[in-house]
């Protein structure tokens, strides 16, 4: 922050300016700051100062280029046997829909990925071995990487009907019999 050095607490905590755009800019825009900047994240701002979101060069690039720089389907899902995936937390939820053969996902308009409906399900930031049990599934965060959700371990529990158990209400079920 001091002559435009990034500042390292203790703990190992940076903290360094971000590069902050207004939401009326187009995507060529939007790219171009990026370029200018070396930056690859920026905070979205309105005309009221309000932060309105987060956009990163990636999103761009996908959003320009489609899945000609996006993961394919084939690396964010990979089946490890008949009854457990390992998934990326970035992966579409149409596409985990597809691949495990669930019809709908509960309240799918308020996230897009299945990182966002583990969010979305726990009610928090997820840490290492938060589960969710939906649709006959258990979906465990295996791997997260600066607060977002990197790999889940999605297994195959039975063929019960839907049932939406967050692991924490779990333990309690169990403390509680």
């Amino acid at each position: 922050m001091l002559a435009n050095q990034s500042l390292v607490l203790t703990g190992g905590v940076q903290i360094r300016n971000t590069l902050i755009v207004p939401d009326t800019l187009t995507l060529s825009e939007a790219l171009e700051s990026f370029k200018t900047a070396g930056e690859d994240f920026a905070v979205i701002m309105n005309e009221y100062a309000l932060v309105v979101g987060i956009i990163t060069l990636n999103d761009v690039m996908t959003t320009l280029m489609g899945d000609l720089v996006g993961q394919g389907l084939e690396e964010q899902i990979v089946a490890r046997d008949e009854n457990s995936w390992l998934i990326d937390g970035g992966t579409p939820i149409d596409d985990v829909m597809r691949v495990l053969d669930i019809d709908e996902f509960p309240q799918s308009g308020n996230y897009e990925t299945i990182g966002g409906f583990m969010m979305f399900m726990l009610r928090k930031i997820p840490k290492r071995t938060d589960a969710v049990k939906f649709s006959g599934y258990k979906f465990e965060v295996v791997d997260i990487d600066n607060y977002r959700i990197d790999q889940l371990l999605v297994t195959r529990i039975d063929n019960k009907p839907t049932v939406l158990v967050p692991k924490q209400a779990e333990t309690a079920e169990s403390q509680n019999a």
